[in-house]
């Protein structure tokens, strides 16, 4: 895929400690065909600089996915300015924060404490293509072996969407009227067909070969409040 050649891939930041700030902004400035537009420690300030400013093609926000202003925050960001790239930096490394920031309709989603290389690579992946993951999530080799092969019938995908939504099996099973040993076979069925050993794996895959879109997933039942446990029991 390619972009209209530029100058530079423009990229802002946000993110509260102001050492972990200037860090970034040396970093992503020693790397060629990159360009720092601005670099904020509030909110109030980032939102300015957008306004102000040239829109960067990616910002880099150093904010807790797991709270509902930040899932908010993303949300008014890509209708404001649906163009602009948004990479979460996190030090909230478990499989569940990374799919909750595609969840939340983030581009993607980085260690804090990521290595320079993997930063450059984070950057390039998602302007280029519009998602970055970890690969260690994917068999890589697998993936691209049978997916241009990938069959999945209108059920399993019915299901695939439920999966890639913040229900729990149980609510699945609820919501689509079938018993939870049903949806436990669906799951399995889905993991031979992807290739991948985990429900957060099956997820990144879905939305990196387009299986899913963001106006797919499924809300989470607004009767009942999802438990640490069944968010996390993957």
């Amino acid at each position: 895929m390619e972009k209209t050649a530029k100058k530079s891939i423009t990229v802002s930041f946000m993110a509260e400690n102001a050492f972990y700030l200037e860090g970034l902004k040396k970093i992503v400035s020693s790397i060629e065909n990159f360009e720092v537009l601005s670099g904020t420690q509030n909110l109030e300030e980032f939102l300015r600089s957008l306004k102000e400013a040239e829109v960067p093609d990616i910002c880099l926000l150093n904010i807790n996915i797991h709270r509902q202003k930040s899932r908010q925050l993303i949300e008014s960001l890509k209708k404001e300015y649906p163009l602009m790239k948004i990479l979460i930096l996190s030090n909230q490394d478990h499989p569940y924060s990374i799919v909750k920031s595609f969840h939340c309709g983030a581009h993607g989603h980085l260690s804090k404490n990521t290595s320079r290389a993997n930063l450059h690579r984070a950057l390039l992946t998602v302007y280029f293509t519009g998602i970055y993951y970890n690969k260690s999530l994917l068999n890589e080799e697998m993936v691209s072996k049978d997916e241009d092969q990938l069959i999945i019938t209108e059920m399993e995908l019915e299901v695939l969407r439920c999966f890639c939504s913040e229900l729990s099996y149980n609510e699945i099973a609820d919501l689509l009227g079938l018993n939870l040993e049903t949806i436990k076979a669906y799951k399995e069925v889905l993991f031979q067909k992807l290739h991948v050993e985990s429900r957060e794996s099956m997820v990144v895959l879905a939305f990196r070969i387009g299986l899913i879109q963001p106006s797919d997933l499924k809300p989470e039942p607004k009767t009942k409040k999802l438990t640490y446990k069944e968010k996390t029991d993957f």
